[in-house]
């Protein structure tokens, strides 16, 4: 069960950004993305209606509004299925687009399920937190569309600042949704009240100066506004905050060409990875900047591999990035780089690591104790890679 919340919380949105790099495949560049980007446009319709009431409980809740709602999600279930088969045919080559379409498929159809059984809480559970999966996402590089016609309804304008910041960067509107995070900053009841949430807004916040922007400067600037609220900022983050604004520091003096080969920004992401582990054991999460600008180097570098000598290792750094980042992103999104680190098996060695790694992290998703505690599907699946690199 806790695997299915944790992949349900985050379950829509991330599926109508997946066809955003299938355009720069080399064979039929003109046709291979038109089949997504018209499924993501149906999507980013039936979102823009959709996000406004399920992130509203009252909305959510309202009779008036269950035929809508209900018109909204089979639409979106529709497009899923539609996706999956796309995605597996024109998506690039990171790994992590087939396996969300597909978890995408499986969660919104278990959600129409148990709304169709009556059931209104675990629905709204599931789904409150779609921008998550957007923004987890969209937030992997700086590729990608950027939407600039979020239909500004009244329900819209009446949702609080961290509600319009997750919308907005959830359709990539991300220089609003930055304005509106700034406004959670200063949000003390928020910060009080609930911290966990105040704390997610300020990683996300980063999320795009760092994955998106690519920008140190601005990365130094939030945390400086961050810091202007100490009184916002939870105990367990001062720490973490204060690493942060090394990093930025540091990464602000860094020298390097100004443009680089895809063997030296690989070089830069296992860099990063290497800081990134070395800071994590002193502050746990004091790498975020580390693991944050080494995954959307990996993001990017596995967007454009096919087949080269470095992507199984890229697959593996990208899984570690990703279990890093795992409250940001899909609980178990490491696991699809760890799959495909040992399916491409060309070395051996590090194919059974990468097992190793799925085994641990299917593990701890589910809260068994062991391999032996895992569901049946899970243990078939970990017997099935086994057996590759035998």
């Amino acid at each position: 069960m806790m695997r299915s919340i944790k992949l349900g919380a985050v379950l829509l949105t991330m599926l109508w950004s997946m066809g955003l790099q299938a355009a720069t495949k080399k064979s039929s560049a003109a046709d291979s993305g038109a089949p997504i980007r018209q499924e993501m446009g149906g999507l980013f319709v039936a979102l823009s209606d959709f996000l406004p009431l399920v992130l509203n409980k009252v909305s959510f809740e309202d009779p008036k509004n269950a035929r809508e709602i209900v018109s909204l999600m089979n639409r979106m279930q529709d497009l899923s299925g539609k996706m999956v088969v796309s995605t597996k045919k024109f998506a690039d080559n990171d790994p992590s687009i087939p396996f969300i379409a597909e978890k995408f498929d499986h969660d919104i159809r278990m959600s129409i399920d148990m709304w169709n059984s009556g059931d209104r809480v675990v629905p709204r559970r599931l789904m409150r937190n779609v921008t998550d999966y957007c923004i987890s996402c969209h937030t992997r590089t700086s590729k990608g569309l950027h939407l600039s016609d979020v239909i500004q309804s009244q329900r819209f304008k009446s949702m609080p600042a961290l509600t319009k910041a997750e919308y907005l960067a959830a359709t990539r509107q991300f220089s609003d949704a930055l304005k509106q995070y700034e406004y959670v900053l200063v949000d003390k009841p928020l910060a009080k009240s609930d911290p966990e949430a105040w704390n997610m807004a300020v990683r996300k916040m980063l999320a795009i100066s760092v994955r998106v922007e690519k920008d140190p400067s601005l990365t130094t600037e939030l945390l400086s506004r961050i810091q202007d609220y100490p009184e916002n900022i939870p105990p367990s983050l001062r720490g973490d905050i204060a690493m942060w604004r090394q990093s930025a520091k540091a990464w602000s003096a860094e020298r390097r060409p100004p443009s680089m080969n895809d063997k030296e920004r690989f070089e830069l992401a296992k860099r990063l990875i290497r800081d990134g582990e070395t800071l994590a054991k002193k502050v746990h999460g004091g790498a975020l900047i580390e693991y944050m600008r080494a995954s959307a180097v990996l993001h990017d570098l596995l967007g454009r591999s096919r087949g080269g000598d470095n992507e199984q290792q890229m697959l593996w750094f990208a899984g570690q990035s990703a279990e890093y980042l795992r409250d940001l992103n899909l609980w178990t999104l490491q696991d699809a780089y760890y799959e495909g680190c040992v399916r491409k098996g060309k070395d051996k060695s590090l194919a059974v690591q990468c097992l190793s790694a799925l085994e641990r992290s299917m593990v701890q998703s589910y809260g068994a104790a062991s391999r032996a505690g895992l569901p049946s599907y899970a243990k078939r699946q970990l017997d099935d890679l086994t057996k590759l690199i035998k």
